[in-house]
């Protein structure tokens, strides 16, 4: 395989993968940035009460 050329494609293809993953991972940090909010959670909110009137 070596001599026909083998080697020289699982490089070129993990080289393709390692891109691929390394385009990925920066998708998935650009989407967290988006959705940097504050929880209920970490306001240390225990109840929420809604009065809704009467019509």
């Amino acid at each position: 395989m070596k001599y026909n050329g083998g080697e020289r494609f699982a490089v070129k293809q993990l080289e393709k993968t390692k891109r691929q993953l390394e385009d990925n991972l920066e998708e998935l940090q650009a989407r967290h940035r988006k959705d940097d909010v504050v929880t209920f959670e970490q306001l240390g909110v225990d109840l929420m009460f809604v009065d809704e009137p009467d019509t």
